[in-house]
């Protein structure tokens, strides 16, 4: 494994990880449905995350391409 190389050069830029905004974007996302649920307002339960959370207001402003050939190495190690 130590000649191990990621498969796709996609990385994340300004903020590292989206783990903790996609966990907070799921909590509210069960908690809206199991409350529209139990009040039986079925017109208001969510349908997808995107009515619930915005990504745009998430950590990371999303993966990037980057060519290694141009770039330093560093981001293809795993």
């Amino acid at each position: 494994m130590s000649r191990s190389r990621k498969k796709h050069s996609f990385t994340t830029f300004c903020g590292g990880s989206n783990k903790v905004d996609k966990q907070i974007a799921n909590r509210k996302f069960r908690r809206r449905t199991k409350s529209a649920l139990s009040n039986e307002n079925y017109d208001e339960v969510p349908m997808n995350m995107k009515e619930v959370s915005d990504t745009w207001d998430f950590t990371t402003d999303g993966l990037a391409y980057y060519c290694p050939e141009d770039e330093d190495s560093t981001f293809m190690r795993k």
